[in-house]
């Protein structure tokens, strides 16, 4: 049997020279995970679609059957049967033009969309840094769990925001906004 190569050594981070816009934002910002996070009031009032609606050759029940038999996976075809409306592409179309791919959407957005919307990008912030630990270790051979990556992203920011596309604009477009929704 050959031998072994030793385990590839843990990742160090210094953390000195930080950026002083790096600080300023640190000061502004919410960190994950965004579930213990209040959403703002203006967030929360439900948002009418802004186009003018017509009148829909599909009823409600058609409508909901559409998402639901897509859910369940089933095809256009059989979807087309169900709802009974037709073709399968009429069934596709519609169902895209409820989903929001066509037509700009024909839901309105509330609070329960809110509350959603935080769980699935706390979901999407674990995943992402799961995809990053592991391409890391790919690229660099080095062993990185979750925790030392996310210092090392947060060290590489603390040095240079601009690394990252964050500027003092971004600072003052963020203090603007949150002052507007105080």
């Amino acid at each position: 049997m050959a031998p072994q190569p030793p385990p590839p050594k843990p990742i160090t981070v210094q953390t000195h020279g930080i950026s002083p816009l790096a600080y300023k934002l640190s000061q502004q910002l919410p960190t994950p995970p965004f579930d213990k996070l209040e959403p703002s009031p203006e967030s929360l009032r439900r948002q009418p679609t802004r186009r003018a609606k017509r009148k829909s050759k599909f009823t409600k029940e058609q409508d909901q059957m559409i998402i639901d038999l897509k859910k369940a996976g089933k095809s256009w075809v059989e979807i087309a049967e169900l709802a009974n409306v037709g073709t399968f592409l009429a069934a596709r179309n519609r169902y895209q033009v409820l989903i929001g791919q066509q037509g700009g959407g024909s839901n309105d957005c509330g609070p329960e969309d809110v509350m959603e919307l935080r769980n699935v990008v706390d979901q999407g912030e674990l995943e992402k840094i799961r995809y990053l630990v592991r391409e890391f270790e790919k690229s660099t051979g080095k062993a990185v769990d979750q925790k030392q990556l996310r210092e090392l992203l947060r060290y590489l920011f603390w040095k240079n925001p601009g690394f990252f596309d964050v500027d003092e604009a971004y600072l003052e477009e963020l203090v603007r906004l949150q002052s507007r929704n105080t």
